[in-house]
């Protein structure tokens, strides 16, 4: 795969919320060029604990003006809104894009199943959290600390890539750190 330093990534990242409530939060796309221009930011309501973050990513996706021209979508963990859980399979499938996840440290897997347990579906999404749980670290020159990715549809050296030319700043690619940035905005 050819890739450009000014690839077309959205990045996706949940907004703040109540821990077990039946509230909804936000979740944030945005979309950069590379890691320094940003083209566009969307939102969407989704659930906390609850079970729609995926199909609300694609339906976000497709109706946005970018759809035809994203080349990858960047998740910031697959978790969102408490145990919202992502499945990147889903929109590898249904948008025809790879799928990057990152996440800053290694998930406790046994605490996050113990946690699923209370929740309505969550042997469900306990499946799609042992799914996507193969993280490859991603070390860095001036950096103590890595980051790790998983994957969905790219091969890991082009993933590399990716993450090297969308960092601007620190160890979290640009279209996710900002998508945080925003998404922590809506309190």
């Amino acid at each position: 795969m050819i890739i450009k330093k000014e690839i077309r990534i959205i990045g996706i990242d949940d907004g703040p919320f109540i821990p077990r409530s039946n509230e909804s939060t936000k979740i944030i796309g945005v979309i950069y060029r590379g890691k320094d221009l940003l083209e566009g930011v969307l939102q969407e309501n989704i659930q906390v604990d609850g079970s729609d973050a995926t199909q609300k990513i694609v339906k976000l996706i497709k109706s946005s003006k970018y759809h035809e021209t994203l080349k990858v979508i960047m998740l910031y963990g697959i978790t969102v809104a408490g145990f919202n859980v992502i499945d990147p399979r889903i929109l590898y499938e249904q948008l025809n894009l790879p799928v990057i996840t990152i996440i800053e440290k290694k998930p406790d897997l046994k605490s996050i199943q113990k946690a699923l347990s209370y929740l309505k579906n969550g042997d469900k999404k306990w499946k799609i959290i042992v799914e996507n749980s193969d993280f490859k670290e991603y070390s860095f020159e001036n950096h103590e600390h890595p980051i790790y990715f998983s994957s969905i549809g790219i091969d890991d050296d082009d993933v590399r890539f990716i993450i090297k030319f969308s960092i601007k700043t620190g160890r979290i690619p640009e279209p996710i750190r900002v998508a945080h940035i925003i998404a922590s905005s809506f309190k």
